[in-house]
């Protein structure tokens, strides 16, 4: 009985390196390791799950699905897992799979706005347009601060030739997004509206898209360590949003804390492998902290989920260039311009 306990206790061990190793970026540490608890238990959930999401990032898509398969086997109510299947057989270009594995994570937890978006960027892929619109309208009425499903509905309306729809959603995403709303509120008075959420804050101090909607109002001001200490509010009220993880990481790094935003954007991609926006932001922390290996692997990653991630590709591009890798970077600066000025296929 003893040596029974003894065991697991090794196993557990193992798998909380296994995760310590993904969370510095240390893939192939993690698959090892991953590996080692299941030559011991075969159908341990937390392994598989972790070692798809390795492949995953990886670029390795047939891989990691094949082992978030056998993940939601082991577990088939956890909804992270089918979550993360679905992005794998998106990958892999299995779109009709992972549609059904993304309504099977939403079944499973309807209220996360995070499986309907990924929903509706498989049946993009699908050219189900319509189907994908409904998506991304209902991430909005579940999250009304999701500025991915705004500029997603504004990319449909784009594509479909409604152009004065497409700018109204533009609109909002600028609303709904620091980064956004920064380019056209350069100069412009948040003070207002900064009062406005500190009283509606006292007297529902619990209302998480308000504090995050401060944290927003603070960043526009350039007052990050204020916005900083309300995006972590936002955390503790919703631990497992990846939009209060991207926040308050973005926020860490403004502070000049890079380092310390990495655990947070880990989080996010764990929670959420699908997104290449997180993928991008990452990879510029790691390469502003010379990691960049590491960049590269999240850079690539970003642009195997959204090939026209054109913010990506320039971000690689900066990097081969700061690295003396100058052909490289031309030819990524070029796809990129393409990508952003609409030439690209």
């Amino acid at each position: 009985m003893d040596d029974t306990a003894d065991i697991a206790a090794e196993l557990q061990r193992t798998l909380e390196h296994a995760f310590s190793s993904y969370r510095d970026g240390r893939l192939a540490d993690s698959a090892a390791q991953c590996r080692e608890v299941l030559a011991r238990l075969p159908d341990e959930p937390n392994a598989l799950h972790l070692l798809g999401i390795v492949h995953l990032m990886n670029g390795e898509a047939v891989e990691a699905a094949n082992t978030l398969a056998a993940a939601a086997q082991c577990q088939p109510d956890n909804a992270e897992i089918h979550n993360s299947l679905g992005a794998a057989l998106r990958a892999s270009g299995r779109l009709n799979d992972a549609e059904a594995s993304y309504r099977r994570a939403i079944k499973l937890n309807p209220g996360a706005s995070q499986g309907y978006f990924n929903l509706g960027n498989t049946l993009v892929d699908a050219r189900r347009l319509a189907d994908a619109e409904n998506c991304y309208r209902t991430v909005l009425s579940v999250d009304p601060h999701h500025a991915d499903a705004t500029i997603a509905l504004g990319a449909l309306a784009e594509r479909t030739g409604d152009v004065d729809a497409a700018i109204e959603w533009y609109r909002q995403a600028i609303l709904r997004d620091s980064t956004f709303a920064a380019l056209l509120a350069a100069g412009s008075d948040w003070t207002p509206a900064l009062a406005h959420f500190e009283t509606a804050i006292s007297i529902d101090p619990g209302d998480a898209p308000t504090q995050a909607e401060m944290g927003l109002a603070l960043a526009r001001m350039e007052r990050f360590d204020e916005a900083m200490e309300a995006f972590r509010r936002v955390l503790e009220l919703e631990p497992d949003s990846p939009e209060a993880l991207g926040n308050y990481a973005s926020a860490l790094c403004q502070c000049g804390e890079a380092r310390a935003s990495l655990v947070h954007f880990e989080k996010a991609l764990r929670i959420d492998p699908a997104n290449a926006d997180a993928h991008a932001n990452y990879a510029n922390v790691l390469a502003a902290l010379g990691r960049t290996d590491d960049a590269f692997t999240h850079y690539d990653q970003a642009l195997a989920l959204d090939p026209r991630h054109s913010d990506a590709r320039s971000s690689k591009a900066n990097t081969l260039r700061a690295l003396g890798r100058l052909q490289e970077a031309l030819e990524l600066f070029d796809t990129a311009l393409d990508i952003a000025l609409g030439h690209a296929g």
